[in-house]
């Protein structure tokens, strides 16, 4: 009698195993791929999650993923389409193993795929018994019925996907959710841009604001009407910037969807608007101030002789007036002034044979010494002498031959006749009106010539005193 059982069941499965092996020789039908172009699969960026009760009838609607239930399948909804919770192989199809014995809590993707209710086995669907299939794989794979092991091709049924999406309107959900995050994106990025538009605003004004220069002369020595301009910077504040964003999360049932994602847009709306009233009095209230920067003291170089000690006055914080520019003044307070090289600009040393005049150049310590020669003979120059001060210098042996009745040209008749270490007596520091006419300097020359064809040397000196201010005047 087992025998005859034995005899039957292998008849049984000998005819299963050979339309097995048939299967596994002859192609597999393509699954229809015609479906409305509105719904479609698509694999990209999830922002919600269906949970389908043994994939024909949607439970929950989620923006946030969990393990589902026994007997629910995850239909994954992206910005563009669907997708189911585990990878389509790119071949169409894939090899599925199933076991009694099999550990049900490592549920990978490849689980997932093989237990889906969106793919069927490419021989004749599921309607096999675990005993008939583990039949067939004595004669395929050489596995051990008595186990309870299956083994399957597997492939995915793209038109039976998306139907069951159409079928349980997740194209509506799918819009709903995706202006829910379109709505928030919007009030978010209205929000951020009120940052731009007002700090615009803000930057815009610093360009009015209009800044007056006065000069105060409390040294006297600064020439009438003259202007002292002094470089000042107008600094905006920069405040840190806000960052919006606003909750897009649901989680709902079919028949409450509706009622939460109209709350939750509620929500966004008055959040958002809250924020912008808010952020707009907060940055109102930041972007009311500049800082106004210039140095508070410089040296004003008037020319190579006069430099001007000058204290600048300004207000640290320049704040926004309503409706109108700001005004600012910046004073310039010239409180004293270096009279530098003061040697009077010209003076002239003569007699009957020779004419000298003495004119300080613009570098320090050099004086541009022009003779004439009047006579009809050659005169030798032999020594120049400076007086000043009470301070006397001397060139000595300088032996410069002026032809008859000639002048010297003003590029050969620089002469140092002021010592680098006389600059200190040259140069008058922190000099005020009254301070400069109070001091009075001697000032000369000596001369001493030979005339050709003598063997008497001839001289000329003269020092007059000269008054510091008027000096200073002759520079201005």
């Amino acid at each position: 009698m087992k025998k005859s059982l034995i005899s039957s069941l292998c008849l049984g499965g000998c005819l299963l195993i050979v339309t097995g092996c048939g299967s596994a020789t002859q192609p597999s039908m393509p699954v229809s791929q015609t479906h409305p172009s509105s719904i479609r699969l698509h694999d990209g960026r999830a922002i919600a999650y269906a949970y389908m009760k043994e994939g024909t009838r949607l439970v929950k609607i989620s923006t946030s993923k969990e393990a589902p239930k026994e007997g629910v399948e995850i239909v994954k909804i992206t910005e563009y389409g669907f997708y189911p919770d585990y990878t389509i192989p790119k071949k169409g199809s894939q090899g599925c193993i199933y076991s009694a014995v099999i550990d049900d809590k490592k549920r990978g993707r490849k689980y997932r795929y093989c237990h889906s209710f969106y793919t069927e086995s490419t021989m004749s669907g599921k309607a096999f018994d675990l005993l008939g299939n583990a039949l067939i794989t004595i004669g395929t794979a050489g596995l051990n019925a008595a186990t309870g092991t299956v083994s399957r091709v597997m492939e995915f049924n793209r038109q039976k996907f998306l139907e069951e999406v159409e079928k349980n309107d997740l194209p509506e959900y799918r819009d709903a959710i995706v202006q829910l995050r379109q709505l928030a994106q919007k009030r978010a990025m209205e929000n951020n841009r009120i940052y731009d538009e007002l700090y615009r605003r803000y930057t815009d004004y610093a360009k009015t604001i209009v800044v007056e220069q006065k000069t105060v002369d409390k040294s006297g020595l600064l020439p009438d009407g003259a202007k002292i301009e002094v470089d000042f910077t107008i600094i905006p504040d920069r405040p840190s910037r806000r960052r919006f964003g606003y909750d897009t999360t649901i989680e709902a049932t079919p028949a409450d969807f509706s009622k939460k994602i109209e709350a939750q847009k509620e929500r966004i709306l008055s959040k958002s608007a809250e924020d912008a009233k808010n952020y707009r009095i907060e940055l109102d209230r930041e972007l009311e101030n500049y800082r106004f920067t210039t140095p508070k003291d410089i040296n004003h170089s008037y020319n190579d002789h006069i430099t001007f000690h000058v204290s600048v006055e300004a207000p640290e914080i320049i704040s926004r007036t309503p409706e109108k520019p700001a005004k600012v003044t910046l004073t310039s307070i010239v409180r004293s002034a270096d009279l530098i090289y003061m040697l009077p600009r010209h003076t002239q040393l003569k007699d009957s044979n020779i004419e000298t005049d003495f004119v300080p150049s613009n570098t320090f310590g050099f004086v541009e010494a022009i003779a004439a020669n009047k006579t009809k003979s050659f005169v030798t120059l032999k020594t120049l002498t400076i007086y000043y001060h009470n301070k006397v210098y001397t060139l000595a042996n300088l032996n410069r031959e002026i032809a008859p009745e000639s002048v010297t040209l003003p590029g050969n008749s620089h002469y140092q006749l002021l010592p680098g270490n006389w600059r200190d007596v040259a140069t008058f520091e922190n000099m005020t009106l009254p301070k400069v006419e109070r001091i009075s300097i001697d000032y000369g020359y000596a001369l001493k010539y030979r005339i050709e064809k003598t063997n008497l040397d001839r001289s000329i000196y003269r020092t007059d005193t000269y008054r510091l201010y008027d000096i200073y005047k002759s520079y201005m």
